[in-house]
């Protein structure tokens, strides 16, 4: 088989990952790899930075567009997307090159059919899917089936702590004995020595809801002898944010092992003003001493599972078990009261943080009269109903977990003085569901026209840098973070004039405009705005 031509991008304005101001320059792409940066490339005159030869390939003109390097998701749930979809592109056409997923202590291995169904069913409303058979059993094994699927975009995995405790304890609120603790240790262990590139935990959602401070440290402890991440989705982002912020500090202090929080975000209007203390406290971390990082959305919406409205209770032992308790009238008179803050407390309540009118339905088994796109106020006063009624009927109707949409949650002001701070990096903390939030396609458009271009919150290089160099040094992916003599060539071309979101609560599966030309390992994924049906992706690994 013959090698594909050379490639020379003509002219663009390029961004060093770094937040550097960017400079004219052609690339000459051979293979995966940029083997020259300067000018005059695509007559063989000499490069700056390369080698003096004649191109015998193809010129591509970008003058007047900015090319950066590849797109970063540093919180994806992708997890099955990547297999069942590997074209994937909700992603590419938005400039992402490479997913990080196994997010929220939600993965999706270790899996066992025998007895995970539960596991599987409670995972739908994240990763979509549901008619995929999961195949893989070890984390090992799935990440060979991703790279059976080929997928488009690059994809590194983290080990998910809820998938561990699952599989060695299940879905119920008690403390693992020392064998099960050393059995859970020996999961993590045979993970990070196959390729996952730490662990994350996600402390609002069963089972990793009921791990307590030691065991958690216990858990990454492992993952600090391999040098990966602790990835957190912390126990609180609303009214105990500060007290979640300082377990987590803890945790990976005790462990020792890299802190990256995820989307850090502040839940309702109450907690708006203690986002400065947030990063304040994450600041004084890292000066101590600490390696810290995070990652955010750039929406002023949140979005996971509907079940998550619930208090803990009622999802504690699985599917089944929480299906009981709804059918149950005193149960539902038992969430309205602790809904209403007149019950037990310690638990994120997100009805309260955002009232009923703000909860949108984003996906459904189709069996729950009309409800996707449709807020849980509207339905309620639409069929005379209590809130909680009609919750239970949606998630009794659907055969596996349902996604839902949380708006007005968080405000522009927030969003950028988070996305000024330093360590910070993009995720689109994307639900793979019949009617996403919109920044599963979005994101990266928003914080480049949204935030950067239309209100001015951070200068287009800092936007730049915290959309790919920024994701890409926390994972260590030193050969992918900038544009230079023997990089990957994964990277973005867009317009910054144009560059534009249109995704929208409403019809949210919407490409954004402005992004030109996308390539993945030296191939055109998106060329002239157009997918090309190319899936050059990779599975990546820490020290790969």
């Amino acid at each position: 088989m013959s090698s594909p031509p050379d490639i020379v991008l003509r002219g663009g304005l390029v961004h060093d990952g770094w937040g550097g101001v960017p400079r004219a320059a052609d690339l000459l792409i051979s293979g995966d790899r940029i083997v020259a940066v300067g000018s005059g490339l695509a007559d063989g005159r000499t490069g700056a930075d390369g080698p003096t030869e004649t191109l015998a390939g193809l010129a591509i003109d970008v003058s007047g567009l900015h090319v950066a390097p590849g797109f970063v998701d540093m919180h994806s749930h992708s997890d099955t997307a990547v297999i069942a979809d590997p074209l994937n592109t909700a992603k590419t056409r938005q400039g992402i090159t490479t997913e990080l997923i196994g997010q929220d202590g939600l993965g999706v291995a270790p899996f066992d059919p025998g007895r995970d169904e539960a596991w599987r069913s409670t995972l739908l409303g994240l990763t979509g899917h549901a008619d995929l058979p999961w195949t893989w059993r070890s984390f090992e094994d799935h990440l060979a089936a991703i790279e059976a699927a080929r997928p488009a975009t690059n994809v590194g995995a983290l080990l998910a702590y809820g998938s561990i405790r699952n599989a060695v304890i299940g879905m119920v609120d008690r403390p693992p004995s020392p064998p099960e603790l050393d059995r859970m240790a020996g999961l993590i262990d045979e993970a990070m020595g196959a390729g996952a590139f730490g662990m994350s935990v996600g402390l609002v959602y069963p089972p990793a809801l009921y791990a307590a401070t030691d065991e958690l440290i216990r858990a990454f402890s492992v993952v600090g002898r391999h040098s990966r991440l602790m990835v957190i989705h912390l126990r609180s982002q609303g009214d105990a944010w500060r007290e979640a912020v300082a377990e987590a500090i803890t945790i990976a202090r005790e462990a020792d092992v890299h802190l990256h929080v995820s989307h850090v975000c502040s839940l309702g209007r109450r907690n708006w003003p203690k986002i400065p203390l947030i990063l304040a406290d994450l600041e004084a971390a890292r000066a101590s001493g600490l390696s810290v990082s995070f990652d955010q959305h750039p929406y002023t919406a949140a979005s996971t599972v509907l079940a998550q409205v619930l208090p803990p209770w009622v999802t504690e032992g699985g599917p089944a078990r929480m299906r009981e308790r709804l059918a149950d009238r005193a149960a539902r008179d038992r969430i309205r009261t602790e809904i209403a803050g007149r019950g037990r407390a310690g638990w994120e309540n997100y009805a309260g943080l955002a009232g009923w009118h703000e909860i949108q339905v984003a996906g459904t088994s189709g069996q729950a009269g009309g409800a996707l796109g449709r807020t849980i106020g509207e339905i309620a006063v639409e069929r005379g109903q209590d809130p909680v009624d009609v919750v239970a009927e949606i998630l009794l109707a659907a055969p596996g977990s349902v996604a839902m949409v949380l708006r007005r949650l968080y405000d522009d002001a927030g969003i950028t003085t988070i996305m000024r701070a330093p360590g910070g990096s993009i995720g689109t903390d994307g639900v793979i569901a019949p009617h996403p939030h919109p920044r599963l396609y979005g994101s990266t458009a928003r914080v480049l026209g949204h935030y950067a271009r239309d209100l001015g919150g951070l200068t287009l290089e800092a936007a730049v840098e915290r959309l790919s160099g920024a994701g890409s040094r926390i994972l260590g992916l030193g050969e992918r973070e900038t544009l230079a003599v023997g990089s990957y060539a994964d990277l973005v071309v867009f317009d910054p004039a144009a560059v534009t979101d249109r995704a929208t609560y409403v019809d949210p599966a919407r490409h954004p405009d402005g992004i030109h030309h996308v390539m993945v390992n030296g191939t055109f994924v998106v060329r002239d705005g157009v997918e090309t049906g190319a899936r050059p992706g990779r599975v990546l690994r820490p020290d790969a």
